[in-house]
């Protein structure tokens, strides 16, 4: 590897034939980032692979509360003490206050977030409110993103899609729009520079029928999208 790859990166060899070889790359990275897999073809280094992102990503707009549930205090509608068991078996109102700084607020079922709830992330300060079935977002909800310009301690892609805006629509498994096998579900972003996506996603990308019209001089982009371009 030339660069070494992201915490929950795993590269597995499954085949070679002379000069060939394939291998496959499992990068859980956000919906909104582009990412090649290169390769040098040259004999003496053909065996070198790397991850490149591309010079479109968009700014991370991610839903960190599904990367696995971190420690926090429970507390039942009510209560000013925290919950001795935290959420296990718990069904109700309840609210959840991470070490991290994030904190939930909602229904529970069987200790898990099910139903509808309001989720804060302290990183950037966005907000989650709408459903949930087993911790994670799915069904109709609301993402808000926050503008955090001039906040990051790096400079932003060039042509890369300002950090901010609201996705209103349906969710599955915690990511924008349908699963893999699913038809493509509806949903809208409008985004902090002003320009409106309107259409349908899958897996988190615009997928399907949809718009997207530029803000800045009223171009619109309609068409079948896929895997989030048109």
């Amino acid at each position: 590897m030339q660069q070494t790859l992201p915490t929950g990166s795993t590269c597995v060899l499954i085949g070679k034939s002379h000069c060939q070889l394939w291998i496959t790359c499992l990068y859980f990275f956000n919906p909104c980032d582009l990412i090649s897999l290169e390769h040098s073809s040259s004999p003496a280094t053909r065996k070198t692979w790397w991850l490149r992102r591309s010079p479109f990503a968009a700014v991370t707009m991610g839903d960190e509360e599904e990367e696995g549930e971190p420690k926090y205090e429970l507390y039942v509608k009510g209560s000013d003490k925290p919950r001795e068991d935290g959420s296990q078996k718990f069904t109700g109102l309840g609210r959840a206050v991470y070490l991290k700084g994030d904190s939930y607020e909602g229904t529970y079922v069987e200790g898990l977030r099910t139903g509808k709830g309001v989720y804060t992330f302290k990183k950037h300060g966005d907000t989650y409110e709408g459903q949930y079935e087993e911790n994670r977002k799915h069904g109709f909800g609301k993402m808000t993103y926050r503008d955090i310009a001039g906040e990051e301690d790096e400079e932003p892609e060039e042509n890369a899609v300002p950090r901010g805006g609201t996705f209103l629509g349906q969710f599955s498994a915690g990511m924008r729009g349908c699963q893999s096998a699913d038809s493509p579900t509806e949903g809208t972003f409008s985004y902090v520079n002003g320009d409106v996506y309107v259409g349908q996603w899958k897996e988190g990308k615009k997928h399907g029928n949809g718009s997207y019209v530029y803000a800045k001089d009223g171009t619109k982009l309609v068409g079948e999208w896929e895997g989030g371009k048109i």
